[in-house]
């Protein structure tokens, strides 16, 4: 049983990361595991958009700090501000989602801390052919 639950949780978070990121990325895989309401999808891009466009102006310094020659402090009180803006819209997340919804993405973030351990075991072929064959499902 726990490998089954183990296996369905690496299966989500290979199919999240290789789901193309941004604005207009497609949510259906993780609104189905999380059972997000429409709302609650609307919510999320909303938040993230302005997560992203509150921070563009503090990421695309980084991008030059690091490019250039900027201090070590510099480059670290920028990285904190983004953190901190990071924690912040973690903490509107947990808001929008169920305490049910919350405990799934604790779950899914573990799985996704397994992810190199996944393909590495993919590679030496050491997972069931059930599990690469639900993950081949899942790609398309």
């Amino acid at each position: 049983m726990i490998a089954k639950t183990l296996a369905v949780l690496m299966l989500a978070a290979v199919s999240f990361a290789q789901t193309k990121p941004g604005p207009g990325a497609r949510l259906d895989a993780l609104k189905t595991y999380l059972s997000l309401t429409d709302a609650q999808v609307v919510s999320l891009r909303t938040l993230a958009k302005q997560t992203r466009g509150n921070n563009a102006d503090e990421r695309q310094e980084l991008r030059k700090l690091r490019r250039s020659s900027g201090t070590e402090e510099q480059i670290a009180a920028l990285r904190k501000q983004l953190q901190d803006s990071r924690s912040a819209l973690q903490g509107q997340v947990a808001n929008i989602l169920t305490p049910e919804q919350r405990a799934k993405m604790v779950a899914l973030e573990d799985a996704a801390k397994m992810a190199p351990a996944m393909r590495q075991a993919m590679a030496l072929g050491l997972l069931s052919p059930e599990f690469k064959q639900a993950r081949k499902r899942a790609k398309k």
